[in-house]
């Protein structure tokens, strides 16, 4: 792929519907969680701002989605450029710089769960599924949008309606609830913040740091966590403090 030893790279990934429909094919409705799909180009704008920085970019997974319109030769398309192994899957992930996901997909499974390499993952659907196991884990949720009351819901509203643990895009529809994905914008703050703290540059503020406990309070109603270790990008929050 025309990577050296010594450069840095960066992997992303999303969620797509490609990968159930030729895995799975005609054993099951795989479109029941197509709410956890997203785009790949979402992490282009800052992937080309990574790559600006030194890093080599690697979009990550196999049977892949869309692709990256990009034309910047440090971003590179691992699986439709015919380069993936299952030995290169195993490799990439445990030497990465860290790894940036769209939603909650098992591509990052490898990377951050086996490794406990750093993650930002975002576009994260299912709140109280979030997996805050290590401080070196980023995530930014997807806000739920009453469409009956034309409002967001607060986060203690996605916990205790059970609506943040709902695997099925009909349970979704039913309640009137839209998932509002992440901006390009917002993902690219994150992935500045994750730059900054894995480089030993960011401070949190005293508003960062109550904003983190707000947040997290949410959580002591719900049976799926125990010690919370991970945080949720400072300046989404910043942006959605009235969700606390």
């Amino acid at each position: 792929m025309g990577i050296k030893e010594k450069d840095k790279y960066i992997l992303i990934t999303n969620r797509t519907q490609r990968y159930l429909e030729e895995s799975l094919p005609g054993k099951m409705d795989v479109s029941h969680n197509s709410f956890r799909n997203s785009s790949i180009n979402d992490l282009l704008p800052a992937a080309e701002i990574l790559a600006g920085k030194g890093n080599t970019i690697i979009r990550f997974g196999r049977k892949v989605g869309d692709l990256m319109r990009t034309k910047n030769h440090k971003i590179k398309e691992y699986d439709y450029a015919g380069h993936a192994t299952d030995l290169l899957d195993i490799y990439l992930c445990a030497n990465c710089k860290y790894i940036i996901g769209s939603s909650d997909t098992g591509a990052l499974a490898s990377a951050g769960w086996n490794f406990r390499k750093p993650l930002l993952n975002v576009n994260f659907s299912q709140i109280e599924n979030l997996i805050p196991w290590l401080p070196s884990w980023l995530f930014l949720f997807q806000k739920y949008w009453l469409k009956s009351e034309k409002r967001f819901m607060s986060v203690k509203e996605m916990i205790s309606s059970g609506a943040g643990r709902f695997d099925f895009t009909k349970q979704f529809e039913e309640r009137g609830i839209e998932l509002i994905k992440n901006t390009p914008e917002q993902i690219i703050d994150a992935s500045q913040e994750m730059e900054k703290r894995l480089e030993g540059k960011w401070k949190d503020s005293e508003e960062d740091e109550e904003l983190q406990k707000l947040f997290w309070l949410n959580f002591q109603s719900s049976d799926r966590h125990g010690n919370i270790k991970s945080r949720i990008g400072a300046n989404f929050l910043r942006e959605n403090r009235d969700l606390l």
